[in-house]
Parts: C-alpha cells; structure tokens; sequence
C-alpha cells in the first residue's frame, strides 16, 4: 500500500490531486492511503504519530507556515534524511514505474513535492 499525503488550503486543489493519484493507482493495481492536511500543524500532527508516508504533496504558503517549513521539520525534528524536498515533480514517471516495477510500492522513492 502506497501512503500518500497531501497539504493544500484549496479544497479543489486537494480533490484534483486526489483524483489524479487514485486514477494513476487504479492504472498500476496499487492501494492508495491518501490523507489530506489543510495547514502545516495538522501535517506536522499526523507525521509525528505515523511511520510516515511515501509521497508528500505540499502547497508552498499555507495559513499556518510552508510546504519548506514541513521539509526542514521532517529532517531536523524527526531526523528524517530520506526525504527528498524538490520544487518540481520527481524524476519518474508513472508509466515507467508500471513498467519498470511489480508495483508502485517498489520504486522505494520517498518524495516530497512542493507546488504553487
């Protein structure tokens, strides 16, 4: 099962993401987790009391702080060095994970990916 969270203060912006991911999930037979954060506290909540997610979506400015601010609490709070914050999508793509991988799960990329 692939965890997914998304922080976006944009209820639309949140249902567009969630439908692409679960579509995208659908097409490669894998099982998506997907919760939804509307501001910087209720993610950094979730993250502390969760074995943590796969992929992270993350609006830049939110109410609350940053999708950066997010970023720097994963590596300097929770210790996390795996995490990768990047200002575009990841370097994969969905069809060459299917091909490439039994499933989704597999790739073993943890991302986040911050947008505007």
């Amino acid at each position: 099962m692939l965890k997914i969270a998304i922080c976006e203060d944009e209820i639309d912006v949140c249902f567009y993401l969630e439908d692409i991911i679960k579509k995208a999930c659908e097409q490669l037979r894998e099982i998506a987790m997907i919760d939804i954060f509307s501001n910087v506290s209720e993610i950094k909540r979730e993250l502390k009391q969760k074995t943590g997610y796969h992929l992270l979506f993350l609006d830049i400015e939110l109410q609350d702080g940053t999708g950066i601010d997010i970023g720097h609490f994963l590596r300097d709070t929770m210790g996390d060095d795996l995490t990768t914050p990047t200002g575009k999508p990841v370097g994969f793509s969905l069809p060459s994970v299917a091909r490439n991988r039994t499933s989704f799960s597999d790739f073993g990329v943890t991302s986040i990916i911050l947008f505007e």
